[in-house]
């Protein structure tokens, strides 16, 4: 549930309520469970430049590489690894479930819809992948026009939009534990600059999902100048 950032535009596929929610639902006795973060950069973030450097380090002295995906071909055959890095660093280390095979086709079918491969990162170590970073275009804006209605022609707006829109989602990322700790997120950060700065469309990104817990990726985003502007907040209630 959202609880900070009402008044911005909420990110595609992140949850939006009125601010009263929250002090309805925590009325109903439900607590806290954590706090899930969003923040964003923009080609005028002063991105420190020893972020780049330590990711050229780690990439020669870890045998990290990440490789540039150009094509819908490319994307769709990096499926499985993508699966198994998000139930390998989020299911387990996150409590959320794990991709079933019909839940990643449905995920996939969607995502290729709109999807810009050279936005999604993943980084390898030798030929096992380690790291991920998943990226898109921003279509909330047309799915508010649309009322989320794709057809009859809702769809095209959509399509117009994934490919106009001056914003990416940065939807989650993700080392496996083993390899935490080593640089793999400084890759990824390197990795997400240069998304934003190479291709003219973008101005801004995202990132969406920040779990507080996770505080190595919030030490490493301090450097970044990251304004966190929205808060989502994960309630429970014992039964």
């Amino acid at each position: 549930m959202l609880i900070k950032g009402f008044e911005h535009q909420p990110a595609f596929s992140q949850p939006y309520n009125l601010p009263y929610y929250p002090e309805f639902i925590e009325s109903l006795e439900f607590t806290k469970v954590k706090d899930i973060f969003s923040g964003w950069i923009d080609r005028s973030t002063n991105f420190p430049e020893k972020i780049l450097k330590a990711a050229e380090l780690v990439e020669k002295r870890r045998g990290f590489r990440a490789p540039v995906l150009k094509t819908k071909a490319e994307l769709r055959a990096v499926i499985d690894d993508f699966k198994t890095l998000y139930n390998d660093s989020l299911a387990g280390p996150a409590g959320n479930p794990p991709l079933m095979d019909e839940d990643m086709d449905n995920m996939v079918s969607q995502l290729l819809w709109i999807a810009d491969p050279r936005l999604v990162k993943l980084i390898y170590k030798d030929d096992q992948p380690i790291g991920w970073m998943l990226g898109y275009p921003d279509i909330g804006a047309a799915m508010q026009r649309t009322k989320g209605r794709l057809f009859p022609f809702g769809w095209l707006q959509v399509l117009l939009e994934s490919k106009r829109t001056s914003w990416i989602d940065m939807n989650g990322l993700g080392i496996i534990e083993e390899y935490q700790r080593l640089g793999g997120t400084a890759v990824l950060y390197s990795e997400l600059y240069k998304s934003v700065m190479s291709f003219d469309q973008y101005h801004y990104a995202e990132m969406l999902q920040m779990r507080e817990e996770n505080i190595n990726i919030f030490l490493e985003a301090a450097n970044l100048e990251i304004d966190f502007h929205k808060v989502h907040r994960l309630y429970e209630k014992s039964i």
